[in-house]
């Protein structure tokens, strides 16, 4: 899957002053949902990190907002794209269900603010994400983690404040392999900058002037995706061509990067030149 950098960011959401709380119910003693499973196939996992995800415009959970490239903070929700709202609900457990345990279950989550974003509603729907493994809420998920995503009919939000809602009625049978076929790409459009770089050949040529984008990521994020460097001199489709230009490190602090690529063709080489970044995880 490729991703070209366009003006996408993650951010946290501010909250406002009154709401109440609801609990959301995934597994009882008769059915629970336990096909939830890592890239492998295997379920019944317990650990896995899973949350919901709220369709606050009703269009649907769009494959190319599935992008995820900032710390879970603890307890709150965040944008996972313009109008899909990820909250944090826990990690998969134990449940029982009738003589029998139901490892890798989501079980129920209590006392959910779903309803702290002014932008959720009541009868929204809402889908299950769940990671392959326990995701820290302090570091960014590292580009390339896979996930699973579970929609179905029925899975809609409850009034704000109402008791305890029950959805493990929805899956009363033996429960299929879910897996987990997404994976988590890097969107650098927040903190990406173009800027202009002088750059000495030395042995007495002159200095040349080129274009460069500078950006911020996480350490991990060059071994997990590629970053191509393309120029168009029309911006017409078909017309975009890749440069022979890879990402330099200018400051790492252990977690972050300050990263910039710079385009080898100096100014003033074309009558006009667009540059882009192509991500490809």
């Amino acid at each position: 899957m490729r991703s070209v950098i366009t003006g996408w960011a993650v951010c946290l959401i501010s909250a406002h002053a009154a709401w109440a709380a609801v609990s959301l119910r995934f597994a009882g003693t008769s059915s629970a949902l336990t096909g939830l499973s890592n890239p492998g196939g295997t379920v019944g996992i317990n650990g896995l990190t899973w949350g919901i995800l709220v369709d606050t415009a009703g269009d649907g959970f769009a494959p190319r907002d599935q992008r995820l490239d900032t710390a879970i903070p603890p307890a709150t929700s965040f944008d996972w794209s313009d109008d899909d709202v990820f909250f944090v609900c826990g990690s998969t457990v134990n449940i029982q269900i009738g003589a029998d345990p139901g490892p890798g279950s989501p079980g129920t989550v209590n006392e959910l603010e779903i309803y702290s974003d002014p932008r959720v509603s009541a009868g929204d729907a809402f889908a299950i994400v769940w990671f392959e493994a326990a995701v820290s809420v302090d570091d960014p998920v590292p580009p390339g983690t896979a996930y699973g995503i579970l929609t179905q009919a029925g899975l809609t939000l409850p009034p704000d404040g109402a008791a305890t809602t029950s959805y493990q009625f929805l899956f009363a049978g033996p429960d299929p392999v879910r897996p987990a076929d997404q994976a988590v790409s890097v969107s650098l459009a927040a903190d990406t900058t173009g800027s202009v770089v002088d750059i000495d050949p030395g042995g007495g040529a002159p200095v040349t002037r080129h274009l460069a984008f500078t950006f911020n990521a996480h350490v991990d994020t060059l071994a997990a995706v590629s970053v191509t460097l393309q120029k168009s001199t029309t911006l017409l489709e078909g017309s975009w061509q890749s440069l022979p230009a890879s990402p330099g490190i200018i400051q790492d602090n252990g977690t972050t990067q300050l990263l910039r690529i710079v385009d080898p063709d100096p100014v003033g080489t074309d009558p006009r030149r667009f540059l882009r970044l192509e991500v490809t995880p």
